[in-house]
């Protein structure tokens, strides 16, 4: 049996694979260009995940989910690019940590925080920031070490290093493994002082590497929605690091563990 699908976007997309799915053969899907250029609202990089009803919602997240699964099962592009998400807050705390999170966001990139830079015994730093943590990392089981000497001085703004060091080491614990290690580390290099967050967790995927630092991405989706957080913190990182002069970049083996550095200024 020959049948022949012409445009209807999602629904037309949707007819085509279900029908070969039940094992119907000579299915042919007609659409412009890219099978998700639709002219419908579920067009390649507007589809959604929140609408105005329960249903279209649905919708809109089977839309998405579909076109990931046909290049996933036929290795057919489909022109489909999910361009982020919208994180929500589920009770009081998640909506303070998440409205906090943006307006920081937002008044970084818009240049209204500056930098009170100067002399900071790294060491006192770092033993702030995992004596804050250590319950939350007693809770998964996940040890804390620091390999920092006492005599090492960066030039940074206290406030903003501990916020740095906190997000990168918060997202260690989180997406470590049970009885797993964070280790804060520092050496110089080409006279840079080079300040190192290593975990031994899972690992990130190369393809997730490059956009790690994008606000509200997520790398492991189910994880994220496991272990919390807001989707801001590595783009936070990110923006403070570079008002020191800075940079931030992250490496990692999958199976072996990631580490997040922070490059900063000497003077």
């Amino acid at each position: 049996m020959r049948v022949v699908v012409v445009g209807g976007g999602i629904a037309g997309c949707s007819v085509a694979y279900h029908l070969t799915k039940l094992g119907w053969r000579d299915v042919l899907l007609l659409e412009r260009r890219d099978i998700s250029c639709g002219t419908t609202w579920h067009a390649a990089g507007l589809v959604g995940q929140l609408r105005a009803t329960q249903n279209l919602t649905r919708l809109a997240k089977y839309g998405g989910d579909l076109y990931e699964r046909l290049e996933a099962e036929t290795g057919q592009a489909t022109g489909f690019r999910r361009p982020g998400s919208l994180s929500l807050a589920r009770n009081a705390e998640r909506m303070h940590e998440l409205i906090a999170d943006i307006l920081e966001l937002s008044m970084i990139e818009s240049g209204n925080v500056s930098v009170d830079i100067r002399e900071v015994r790294l060491s006192n730093a770092v033993d702030e920031v995992l004596s804050a943590l250590s319950t939350k990392a007693a809770d998964r089981e996940v040890k804390l070490r620091s390999k920092v000497t006492e005599k090492t001085l960066v030039f940074a703004d206290p406030t903003r290093l501990g916020q740095m060091l906190t997000n990168l080491v918060d997202n260690a614990i989180k997406f470590n493994r049970r009885g797993g290690e964070v280790v804060v580390s520092h050496e110089m290099r080409a006279g840079r002082d080079i300040v190192s967050v290593r975990d031994t967790g899972e690992g990130i995927l190369p393809e997730h590497l490059q956009r790690i630092f994008e606000r509200f991405y997520r790398a492991d989706r189910a994880r994220t929605r496991e272990v919390g957080g807001t989707g801001l913190g590595l783009s936070i990182v990110k923006h403070l690091a570079r008002l020191h002069g800075g940079e931030v970049s992250v490496d990692s083996t999958l199976g072996t563990g990631t580490t997040f550095t922070i490059e900063l200024p000497s003077k």
